[in-house]
């Protein structure tokens, strides 16, 4: 492979690349003292050392520059015997160095992503800071892998929902993805929901753009919109802040109703609990409801359904409760 193979344009040269380039280039015909010196360059901190590291191997081919490099244990790598000097050699060393000079830096390879997997189990919710500065609160049952590269950020929620505070950053954007939908962050915070069969997206702040399943771009949404989308969007609303809050209350532990049907309640109750609940009658599913209520707390929904509607729970078997109306028991027994 020739040496133009190793080299591209970079735009900004760092100054300990440039001296450890220049090192090399000084210690290939150099005198002891030169090598004493190089050993208390690399000593100034682990970058020094690493940049030495990387252009001494990459020069071993032609000579022995590698054993100039600090050992990182006396007792492990003695001091090296000084190599033998070629003429080629050092030619090459010289001209890598001079690249650098020019604004020519050698390409090293990009770091491999970081991947991160968090999920919480049922009743539970998470606050988890990620390493790029963005928050992320997950609800109950939910499921997430995180891959952050110098290209990109990417949360691939497989189960569940959670809240992004995003930290925004141009060069590394950031998206979340669920089965073959995404959704890209434009400066925001936003809420993600996995349905059964599509996507539901709440945003606080700033903008989002959605993909559908064919990748095409579907729409943007704005702070306060609500969307439901698969291959297209499905559902769009905008939301007042009180129902904004109630919505995303979920993130303090609580649930908020304020004349939703009682059907409604019992779906969300069954999302945080081992028990599954069931109305009796479906007819009770149509009754208004309000209050708050912690996320976990079922005996103080059953006691709230019993006296203010008469519904009471009964435990079928160790994870299944029937609501059954008081009214109706009293009926049957006439």
């Amino acid at each position: 492979m020739s040496d133009s193979n190793k080299i591209v344009a970079f735009p900004e040269i760092g100054e300990i690349e440039a001296e450890a380039a220049a090192w090399a280039v000084r210690i290939e015909d150099g005198t002891p003292e030169d090598y004493a010196r190089f050993r208390e360059w690399q000593s100034k901190s682990p970058l020094h050392r690493e940049a030495a590291e990387r252009f001494c191997s990459l020069l071993a081919q032609y000579d022995g520059l590698e054993s100039y490099v600090e050992p990182r244990s006396e007792a492990e790598h003695p001091a090296p015997q000084r190599p033998h000097r070629r003429f080629w050699p050092k030619a090459a060393v010289g001209a890598i160095a001079a690249t650098i000079a020019f604004g020519v830096y050698i390409k090293w390879p990009e770091p491999a992503p970081v991947i991160l997997a968090y999920q919480t189990e049922i009743g539970a919710q998470k606050n988890i800071s990620l390493p790029d500065g963005t928050n992320m609160v997950l609800n109950t049952n939910s499921k997430v892998e995180i891959i952050l590269s110098a290209k990109g950020r990417e949360v691939r929620l497989a189960r569940g929902e959670a809240y992004f505070d995003v930290t925004h950053d141009k060069t590394r954007p950031f998206t979340v993805t669920v089965g073959q939908r995404q959704i890209r962050d434009i400066g925001t915070a936003f809420n993600v929901r996995k349905l059964d069969k599509a996507v539901e997206v709440t945003v606080t702040k700033g903008e989002v753009e959605l993909r559908g399943a064919s990748g095409a771009a579907l729409t943007r949404a704005n702070a306060g919109e609500a969307l439901t989308f698969d291959a297209k969007i499905e559902k769009r609303k905008k939301l007042a802040v009180p129902e904004l809050n109630r919505q995303l209350a979920w993130r303090e532990g609580v649930l908020i109703y304020t004349g939703e049907p009682l059907s409604q309640m019992i779906a969300d109750m069954n999302r945080y609990s081992h028990d599954k609940i069931e109305l009796q009658d479906p007819e009770l599913g149509k009754i208004l409801v309000g209050g708050y209520f912690a996320i976990g707390k079922l005996d103080a929904m059953y006691q709230a359904l019993d006296v203010n509607f008469g519904i009471r729970p009964v435990r079928l078997d160790k994870n299944h409760v029937m609501l059954v109306s008081r009214a109706s028991e009293t009926r049957r027994r006439k």
